[in-house]
């Protein structure tokens, strides 16, 4: 009997072991920290890799994540920021923000993070933020990209749930005066959301256009805004991530360095 027993363990533990092995492929690997993405409908990607290598938040104390999802920008800010600043990352999918407060948890840096299940047109703090980052929705609701897509990624990605209009309007609110708001866009929606930040007193400060090759159209851009206008010539670069080979790009590799294994 007891053998019996010991067999039915030795299984149950194996299975286990698989489960958990498979559970941990689902996520990414940076130099400093591991991300599950398992039980959110939006994975880590070159996107919010991008933004958050380039947001300038070294000295920043009080940052927010829109729409956090995993956690990968709350975290990715975490290891570049100073000890007493705090980092608070929302979501509306209570899945997503368990699994980043699992990320949090098992991070070097446990103590700086809170991530709340709260709709940020919902969310009144006692204080204003020096930093705010967000990789928005950016699908309208009735496009055949969307339409395609799995009901929980949709949710995360249609501008419905979180129209453009009212993040900037939740952003000037939020947002200290002297405070920045970093977000990433596809090309193609960047200058209407430009228009809307105007009418709530945000402009853009810096801005980089990135395309994937040399022989490709720019589709993403990163931006900076700020409550004070600048001559933005000076700070408008670009950047491409694939060279002629198909390898990641110098640029790319020194804009992602702090986080990519093989970078």
């Amino acid at each position: 009997m007891s053998h019996i027993k010991w067999s039915s363990y030795s299984i149950l533990t194996e299975k286990i072991n698989t489960i958990s092995t498979q559970r941990k492929k689902l996520g990414f690997q940076c130099k400093q920290f591991f991300i599950q993405h398992d039980q959110c409908a939006m994975k880590v990607g070159t996107d919010s890799l991008m933004l958050g290598s380039w947001c300038e938040v070294e000295t920043a104390n009080k940052i927010l994540d829109i729409g956090t999802g995993s956690g990968i920008l709350a975290l990715m800010l975490a290891q570049r920021t100073i000890a007493e600043t705090r980092i608070t990352g929302l979501d509306i999918d209570e899945a997503a923000v368990l699994q980043a407060r699992e990320n949090g948890t098992n991070s070097p840096w446990a103590d700086k993070l809170n991530f709340a299940h709260t709709d940020v047109n919902h969310f009144f703090p006692c204080t204003q933020f020096d930093c705010i980052v967000s990789n928005p929705p950016y699908f309208e609701a009735t496009s055949e990209d969307s339409i395609a897509m799995s009901a929980a990624r949709r949710k995360a990605r249609e501008e419905s749930t979180l129209t453009h209009q009212n993040l900037l309007k939740t952003v000037a609110r939020l947002l200290e005066p002297r405070g920045t708001f970093y977000v990433v866009l596809p090309s193609d929606c960047a200058n209407r959301f430009d228009d809307l930040a105007d009418k709530v007193g945000l402009y853009c400060d810096r801005k980089l256009q990135v395309r994937s090759s040399e022989s490709r159209p720019f589709i993403r851009q990163l931006i900076a805004y700020k409550f004070s206008q600048c001559a933005m010539e000076k700070n408008e670069q670009s950047l491409t991530i694939y060279d002629e080979n198909g390898q990641y790009t110098a640029a790319y590799k020194a804009l992602c360095r702090a986080y990519y294994l093989n970078f």
